[in-house]
């Protein structure tokens, strides 16, 4: 294949750096490592749903005893980060489907 001053399209790619090589041989790595890279973007994607799930349990947990937590008299509120996230768990168990 020659470009319009009749070089052909390899040597040019040489003359300039290489670049075009370059991009086509990461290219050619990066769409053999697709199914690799796609089974790892699945399992992280479900990974942040469950995350984001959970945080949005624990947000409804603390809006739930926002009363409790706003009152200056009392002194232990009972929300520890390990009861927040076990009541969100319990939460989440709840609803069938995992929403919130």
């Amino acid at each position: 294949m020659a470009d319009e001053v009749g070089e052909p399209a390899r040597a040019r790619g040489r003359a300039s750096g290489g670049k075009g090589s370059a991009a086509t041989l990461i290219l050619a790595i990066l769409d053999m490592n697709a199914p690799v890279l796609a089974a790892a973007d699945s399992e992280d994607t479900d990974i942040a749903l469950s995350l984001a799930d959970l945080l949005r349990a624990a947000r409804t947990v603390i809006s739930a005893n926002q009363e409790k937590i706003n009152d200056p008299s009392l002194g232990d509120k009972g929300l520890s980060g390990g009861v927040v996230v076990e009541k969100a768990i319990q939460t989440l168990s709840r609803q069938p489907d995992g929403s919130t």
